[in-house]
């Protein structure tokens, strides 16, 4: 039997060749330079895995415009690669000979507008003047913006950003499932069982336990003025339909001790770390430089002013607009609060959440840590291992490369289909509970005044205490507080609690 051996192709072969260090692309494709496999497919944790058969090589004397076509044709857009890939030496040149080769073909002017769109700069081309207009991305594959033509292509230009801010969202199975869900109209279902004064209750709770939980992904304890000034910003999301830097400033203020507020964004490096014990400082993301931290933010706001006008699904441009922001970093402190912020600010602005509701979607991370920061690292990760950094004595950082293309050119799929899973657990358990509990709350109370007619204050108190005793008043709690009530009232009591408050 003759054994099979592989050669990469497509981006990989690119990325080898040209700008190996950029962050790896989803999708890994080679062909068999031996044997005759069939077509193979694997996926695996960290991406996919294609073999080809012999027949698909990339030939030709032009080594980019080969392995650039095969992988516009067969593996998507790799917005990330193609980025560092247009700067490097002669690739212009190549680019021009490969247009020129083919000048009507749909992957040399897909690839001559991402090079154009990428860099700024216009390659030694004519305009076209023949062949018709393509979508850049394929509307079945990615999630895309309302096309916008390029005449000097004749390319339907449909990315979600700009070349400021790029990120993409490819539709996987599992982002495709999550869409078909309309949780949002999930959301409405839930609410409209509820009568309106129950709703405004559970709506005070949320507010607070949304603050509450985001301080305390930090590990804060913030003053009672912090909490209500959180909560505010909360409750004024909605006022604001798209974010602005007038507003990110109004919040950082809002959520940060008075001393730490800022006015603009950083002109320092800033990470994210800690100190292991060893004393060594473990680094698990950097910010951007701070020299390309307001065009980046001008490409995060255009970015998400397109989507809006684009009507992408709110939860994509939430989970865009969110980790895209805490992945620049733009503040010296606060981030994390805004980053979570900005959920609602893009869900209660676009109607996604239910009038005067608000999701709690920092309680859930809390309940699952682990696959927060699973989805904070899935972009942060691959790209700190290619960032070249000086971290000095006394704790400040100099990032020595330019690292501006790592912040605006991003696969979000994976935060995207995160946040689908936050939103849903929202609404199927923190928000169905508050509801019910209320619901429940209320009938208990009228029930025990049937046994015995106390006052609300004492009422609420008995509740409190049975359900954190595990449904029993401890004897200490009835001798200090209800040394009033008969030994079977008191029974009769918990029952009710046991029974109406199991939520």
């Amino acid at each position: 039997m003759v054994s099979v051996q592989n050669q990469e192709v497509g981006y990989d072969a690119l990325r080898r060749r040209y700008a190996p260090n950029t962050p790896p692309y989803h999708r890994h494709t080679s062909v068999a330079i031996q044997g005759a496999p069939r077509r193979r497919s694997q996926r695996m944790a960290d991406g996919e895995w294609h073999t080809l058969p012999a027949s698909y090589t990339p030939n030709g004397v032009n080594y980019l415009a080969a392995h650039l076509e095969f992988a516009l044709k067969h593996e998507g857009v790799d917005i990330s690669l193609l980025a560092s890939l247009f700067v490097q030496p002669g690739v212009a040149a190549d680019l021009e000979e490969y247009v020129h080769s083919r000048p009507t073909g749909q992957y040399a002017r897909k690839a001559w507008f991402l090079y154009e769109f990428l860099t700024g700069c216009r390659l030694d081309l004519p305009d076209a003047s023949q062949g018709g207009y393509v979508n850049l991305l394929d509307p079945a594959a990615y999630v895309t913006g309302t096309p916008v033509n390029s005449p000097r292509q004749r390319v339907r230009n449909n990315l979600l950003g700009n070349a400021d801010f790029c990120p993409m969202v490819r539709r996987t199975p599992e982002l495709e499932g999550w869409m078909a869900k309309q949780l949002n109209r999930r959301a409405s279902e839930v609410v409209a069982e509820f009568a309106p004064e129950i709703l405004a209750r559970a709506a005070r709770y949320l507010y607070m336990k949304e603050t509450k939980s985001s301080y305390e992904i930090e590990r804060e304890r913030p003053d009672q003025r912090r909490m209500l000034r959180f909560v505010e910003a909360l409750k004024g999301a909605n006022r604001h339909p798209l974010l602005d830097k007038e507003l990110l400033v109004q919040v950082q203020q809002a959520v940060m001790d008075e001393r730490y507020a800022e006015d603009d964004y950083r002109i320092s490096q800033n990470y994210v770390g800690e100190t292991a014990v060893s004393g060594r400082e473990i680094i698990h993301h950097i910010g951007a430089r701070p020299e390309n931290v307001a065009r980046l933010m001008d490409g995060l706001v255009a970015c998400q002013q397109r989507m809006r006008e684009s009507s992408i699904d709110p939860i994509i441009e939430a989970a865009i607009v969110a980790f895209g922001f805490v992945y620049i970093h733009p503040f010296e402190d606060g981030n994390g609060r805004l980053h979570r912020f900005l959920i609602h600010q893009v869900l209660s602005s676009t109607g996604y959440t239910p009038d005067g509701l608000v999701f709690p979607v920092s309680a859930t991370m809390l309940t699952s840590p682990r696959d927060y920061d699973a989805a904070l690292e899935s972009v942060s990760r691959p790209r700190l291992e290619l960032i070249q950094y000086l971290l000095r004595t006394d704790g400040s950082m100099e990032v020595r490369d330019d690292t501006r293309d790592l912040y605006r050119c991003w696969d979000a799929t994976a935060v995207c289909e995160y946040l689908f899973g936050v939103v849903e657990q929202t609404i199927e358990q923190d928000l169905v509970s508050e509801l019910n509990y209320l619901v429940g709350y209320d009938q208990a109370k009228r029930e025990m005044r049937d046994v015995v007619d106390m006052p609300d204050q004492k009422a609420d108190l008995f509740i409190r205490l049975v359900t954190e005793n595990h449904g029993k008043l401890s004897a200490t709690k009835k001798s200090s507080h209800f040394s009033e009530l008969m030994d079977t009232e008191i029974e009769r009591l918990e029952e009710i609690v046991v029974k109406l408050m199991k939520s």
